[in-house]
């Protein structure tokens, strides 16, 4: 799986896109890169584009760990961290809920889920802008 990211703190948003399989090793390199990239702040709202994954590592155990390591790098204690899951199949949301249901309990966070881009932007109060979300 390929899972690329950028910050674009102009925006106050971070965008991470995922590609091929879903993997849990290679997206907790890039959420901890993003926590400690010197541009990133805590109140920065993500967008997480899942429209491009072709398949889901489904070994349970694993994920309900990773989203523990994820969890340390996203709620922070001076907010509620906004995501903002882009999804537009049954497996993008598939992976998606999966996501959605280990936060459960963990802490407080604001989660939406939108199947294009257009409304995402719209969302986050970005309407009509072109941030090349396509390829970061």
């Amino acid at each position: 799986m390929a899972v690329t990211w950028r910050l674009l703190p102009e925006f106050g948003l971070v965008h991470v896109r995922y590609t091929g399989t879903a993997g849990y090793d290679e997206s907790l390199v890039a959420i901890k890169a993003i926590a400690d990239h010197p541009d990133f702040r805590p109140h920065f709202r993500h967008l997480a584009d899942f429209r491009a994954i072709e398949a889901i590592e489904t070994d349970y155990p694993s994920f309900l760990a990773f989203q523990a390591r994820v969890a340390e790098y996203v709620l922070q204690p001076d907010g509620t961290p906004f995501v903002v899951y882009l999804a537009d199949s049954p497996l993008s949301l598939r992976a998606v809920n999966m996501v959605l249901k280990s936060w459960e309990g963990a802490g407080p966070i604001t989660a939406v889920v939108m199947e294009n881009e257009r409304d995402a932007l719209d969302l986050l109060g970005l309407a009509g802008r072109d941030l090349g979300l396509a390829a970061p």
